[in-house]
């Protein structure tokens, strides 16, 4: 992520962000912040993920249309993560800072693991399963 965009982000940010869809940051894990900030968050001992992309990289309309987009390929049986709606019943939630934005959205987290480039399973027989 940008300096100047890393400078406006913040826990208290994030909080209010999962505030927006009942989850709780106290266990939170930092998972990615590249294109956007990825956390993994908790509702009712679950984990989710939390997304958070700020509005220099994509528009509210854009993220809306994505997140509409993987929940319609869920309701029609592929296997993506599907987005859920906040409290007020919005799948993508504005917070802002600083006079920005952050467009916000929960995804159910997937099933498994990360498997890295030097772990012992990384390999021809991982590359058939992902083959199936």
């Amino acid at each position: 992520m940008e300096a100047w965009i890393e400078k406006i982000f913040s826990m208290e940010l994030l909080e209010e962000a999962a505030q927006k869809y009942n989850a709780s940051t106290v266990q939170s894990k930092k998972l990615g912040d590249f294109e956007n900030y990825v956390y993994e968050v908790h509702r009712e001992g679950k984990p989710y993920i939390l997304r958070l992309t700020h509005d220099s990289h994509r528009t509210k309309k854009e993220v809306e249309a994505e997140v509409q987009w993987i929940n319609y390929l869920h309701d029609h049986g592929v296997n993506v993560s599907l987005v859920h709606p906040s409290t007020n019943g919005e799948l993508v939630e504005e917070v802002t800072v600083n006079g920005s934005s952050f467009y916000v959205c929960l995804f159910n987290k997937a099933p498994g693991e990360i498997i890295r480039g030097n772990d012992k399973r990384f390999g021809p027989a991982l590359f058939k399963k992902w083959e199936k």
